[in-house]
């Protein structure tokens, strides 16, 4: 069997002296798709950092707050997923005037991502639920296998949600996302992990979820 991606042993995290996580056991291998889910304050964008920060495979990153340049083109943002893969000089010339090349790399994704003809406007002047599919974009442009993406759905509607994880989900081969939506967990991920009070509450098929464990698990 192949070594897994990461296994935690007993792993705790503190943000200064405040416990964040505890005590936590996990394991993740290649090719899973796993949403992680949980209360409010429960731990789940730490777990995801703390993941980040133990990785040692190329990663593409989907952060809750998009980290788009603004005042660039939505293209030369999911561009950017490609910057420290490309040459100086080929990212300097993609700045001043992106190739038909690049264009024709990038405009496909922009069509799944539902942004088309939003090529050329910059990213500050698109809505939120806009921006967010950019930094979709920008991760699914990146030459990665992994995915992490935290909230990535949380400011587009319903069928957009659906689509969007469809997409990410098809396009990389293992996904680790952080999610709002139980609903959505349930249907799209494979794996389930729900975070309590910063442990690991449970670790489960989705399939195997049951109404019970959720209200355990989102009880006061």
């Amino acid at each position: 069997m192949d070594q897994p991606l990461f296994k935690l042993d007993n792993v705790s995290f503190k943000q200064g002296k405040t416990p964040v996580l505890r005590g936590l056991d996990l394991v993740i291998r290649k090719g899973e798709k796993i949403a992680v889910i949980g209360p409010s304050g429960a731990g789940k964008t730490t777990l995801l950092k703390l993941l980040i920060d133990r990785c040692s495979v190329p990663y593409a990153l989907v952060p809750q707050q998009y980290g788009l340049v603004s005042q660039l083109s939505l293209l030369h943002n999911i561009y950017m997923g490609q910057l420290d893969q490309r040459s100086f000089w080929s990212n300097l010339r993609t700045l001043v005037w992106p190739s038909v090349g690049v264009r024709d790399q990038i405009n496909p994704l922009i069509t799944q991502l539902g942004l088309v003809g939003l090529a050329n406007k910059a990213t500050g002047n698109l809505s939120g639920g806009q921006q967010q599919r950019a930094a979709i974009g920008r991760a699914l442009f990146r030459d990665a296998a992994l995915l992490f993406a935290d909230e990535p759905v949380s400011a587009v509607d319903s069928t957009q949600a659906v689509e969007l994880l469809d997409l990410m989900f098809r396009s990389r081969e293992t996904v680790i996302l952080v999610i709002h939506s139980v609903e959505l967990a349930l249907e799209k991920a494979d794996r389930v992990l729900g975070l309590k009070q910063g442990q690991l509450f449970f670790d489960l098929k989705s399939t195997e979820v049951t109404s019970d464990h959720l209200a355990r698990l989102y009880a006061p």
